[in-house]
């Protein structure tokens, strides 16, 4: 199994309960029955952790925030949809609910650097609950307050255009993780501007997760078909022909739609909109992941177990925009970057100065990306001799990418400094990392989601 398999498996084990914390003691005090010890027993009374139980307390949680993978042909290599689910996996799941590790989202949302209004972000009080019902005898309550589970995300209705390869696809057995580019011809005639999207999964048992890349030159589009042209008898191109590190050496070729695991419709701010080009092909890149999934039996041919995919994303699209918007990356000098080996912390930085003839800068979100030795990421802009933070992970792990739009976008002004820290622990590596496509190789992006006014 490999490492990037391993971590999956262990992430795939999380989101479901809360951590089995002690729960405080109760009992009386001494055996000398006088009116101080009554008062004591009270008090011991007063404070003993109430009941929690499955249907009443945990599994509105569970539904809310887990069983969008944890569902029935789902992403995750287990189900959560009943009491008897939740109770076989109650408190060595807990752990990764309480280190905030599951449900999956690798941005901070606790308002200490920015929110999400989107976020896939449990509060305090349902981890809280969670975790009494872990550490305690895990209830079941009454069947008849049961809710049914919540359907699928629903797909947007009545999309403009909808990103179809046209074909499915099931990738070969070699490995337990494929990345396939499909490259894609929208059919516009005219420039329009992208409002809404979803990653809508053929085949939600083996599709981890999905980006749709936008190509913004003749140059970017002539090298994508040219690696597309490389297997005529396939579709798609596949990581040796560099399916998986292709964006990250061009600027013309950006990302517009991500989605992980369990991710519905998302809506970009109002004022905004990403550029589509008219006669531009996009480029469709499916992770597909196959190791830990329940269906069928694992050490048998992947392809006797699971059904091919054909992923699809819906767009809604507009004519003109308040605001046109752009994909900004912060970026340190890719060819200075070297982690050397057997370090627990090893930090590089990026800059990108506000040049002085803009007029409006707006920073609606973020997309941090690292690879396997990512620990952590921090956005941070400066102002004169002031640091204010934009974005942090909380936990960072290369399974888990999004998009986060600010639950109130920034303003910065010409001559900010916006910087990017990435944090990397290298212990076990035996050579010095340096960046690179592969996820053994490392990178530090943050992807800013900015619309840009001159003067």
């Amino acid at each position: 199994m490999t490492r990037y398999a391993r971590i999956f498996l262990a992430l795939c084990l999380c989101a479901l309960l809360g951590f089995a914390v002690l729960a405080p003691a109760c009992g009386g005090g001494g055996g000398s029955g006088d009116d101080d010890d009554d008062s004591a027993d009270d008090d011991d009374d007063d404070e003993a952790p109430r009941k929690v139980t499955y249907y009443e307390d945990v599994q509105p949680i569970l539904y809310e925030h887990c069983v969008s993978c944890h569902g029935e042909s789902r992403i995750a290599p287990f189900e959560l949809l009943t009491y008897y689910d939740a109770l076989e996996y109650g408190s060595e799941s807990a752990y990764w609910a309480k280190k905030r590790e599951m449900p999956p989202w690798n941005l901070d949302n606790s308002g200490d650097c920015n929110t999400y209004p989107d976020a896939r972000w449990m509060s305090e009080e349902d981890i809280e609950t969670l975790s009494l019902w872990a550490d305690g005898d895990m209830l079941e309550g009454d069947p008849a307050n049961g809710a049914d589970p919540p359907p699928p995300p629903e797909i947007i209705p009545d999309p403009d255009v909808v990103i179809d390869p046209g074909v499915e696809y099931l990738p070969e057995q070699t490995y337990d993780d494929t990345y396939r580019c499909f490259v894609i011809d929208p059919g516009l005639t005219e420039d329009a501007y992208i409002s809404a999207y979803q990653v809508v999964p053929g085949n939600p048992n083996i599709v981890h997760h999905a980006v749709l890349y936008a190509i913004n030159s003749d140059e970017g589009q002539e090298y994508i078909e040219d690696l597309d042209a490389k297997t005529p008898d396939e579709p798609g191109f596949g990581e040796d022909d560099f399916c998986y590190g292709f964006s990250f050496l061009r600027d013309d070729i950006v990302p517009i739609a991500l989605s992980g695991p369990g991710g519905g419709a998302s809506e970009l701010p109002s004022q905004t909109g990403l550029l589509l080009e008219a006669g531009r092909k996009v480029v469709l890149q499916v992770h597909y992941h196959f190791e830990t999934f329940k269906a069928g039996d694992n050490s048998a041919k992947h392809g006797d177990n699971f059904d091919p995919d054909r992923t699809v994303v819906p767009l809604k699209l507009k004519s003109s925009v308040e605001r046109p918007a752009v994909v900004k990356l912060v970026l340190p000098n890719v060819f200075e970057m070297e982690l050397p080996p057997d370090k627990k912390s090893v930090k590089v930085t990026g800059e990108y100065p506000i040049p002085k003839e803009v007029d409006r800068f707006t920073v609606w979100g973020v997309t941090p990306h690292m690879h396997e030795l990512g620990v952590n990421l921090t956005v941070e802009y400066q102002r004169l001799l002031d640091t204010m933070c934009l974005a942090k992970t909380h936990h960072w792990d290369f399974n888990w990418q999004d998009q986060g739009l600010f639950t109130e976008p920034v303003e910065l002004e010409p001559n900010d400094i916006l910087r990017v820290t990435c944090e990397y622990d290298t212990r076990g590596q035996d050579e010095t990392v340096r960046w690179g496509p592969s996820s053994d190789d490392e990178m530090c992006i943050a992807y800013l989601y900015v619309s840009v006014d001159m003067k």
